[in-house]
């Protein structure tokens, strides 16, 4: 058994125990951990408050999982070079660590098997089929959410045709800026998203059109926001008597 795939069985063990942690809490002391998690910018509160991991999360693990790694394991990568004569019980070990996991879950009332665990191991593995339908239903969720930018503004254009309003400021319509949260928060879940070395390639390659994206995204929430404070306080100085002409 390589490092890598050592490193990786005591990471899942370290996140899946987490996971459990969280859901294993009594009812009042998770609803206030929940609370607690609300108040934070989205996207940092993390595993141990009930939310999907964050990088720090993740680097923590990693850390964590690498401490714990055995020497035999780092001297079982050097047997095969025939540079040292070492005899290491590495896949007993990696095995125990598998069990601890049926363990774990069985400690919380969750019946599992060891296969059912290796399946959780290698579930981001470059030629998973469930990582790869991860990858395309996230960036399916994206082009939908571009689409229906595309149909809302189109929509919303139509219908501001038909309206005559002389001391309306021109401003993107509540539909089109709740259709622009809905993409960046997409783009959000996708930066944040556990994934392995292939996927991070397809998310590096597309990061630049997702940040020009959201970059224009924000700029239209900006000038949504703005243009009804403009015509919150355009409608209050007409309400009171107010003429620009005089």
């Amino acid at each position: 058994m390589g490092i890598i795939a050592s490193l990786k069985k005591r990471y899942k063990y370290l996140y899946l125990s987490k996971i459990l942690s969280f859901y294993d809490m009594p009812p009042e002391e998770q609803a206030l951990t929940n609370r607690i998690a609300s108040t934070r910018r989205r996207g940092t509160a993390g595993v141990d408050m009930g939310r999907p991991a964050t990088l720090l999360d993740a680097a923590n693990y990693v850390v964590t999982a690498w401490n714990d790694l055995a020497p035999s394991c780092i001297a079982n990568c050097f047997r095969k070079t025939e540079l040292f004569n070492v005899h290491t019980q590495e896949d007993d070990i990696d095995d125990d660590v598998i069990s601890d996991m049926v363990d774990l879950l069985a400690a919380s009332n969750i019946e599992t098997t060891h296969a059912e665990i290796e399946a959780f191991i290698h579930n981001d593995d470059d030629d998973s089929d469930m990582m790869n339908d991860s990858i395309l239903i996230e960036l399916e969720k994206i082009d939908n959410g571009m689409s229906s930018l595309v149909i809302n503004s189109q929509d919303d254009s139509d219908e501001e045709e038909t309206k005559e309003d002389p001391y309306r400021a021109p401003l993107p319509s509540d539909a089109f800026a709740r259709a622009c949260n809905s993409v960046v928060d997409v783009v959000d879940e996708l930066y944040t998203f556990d994934c392995d070395d292939m996927a991070q390639a397809y998310m590096d390659e597309l990061r630049p059109m997702f940040e020009a994206v959201i970059f224009k995204l924000r700029q239209v929430n900006a000038d949504h926001n703005g243009s009804r404070m403009r015509r919150r306080k355009q409608m209050t100085l007409f309400d009171v008597g107010f003429n620009p002409k005089s």
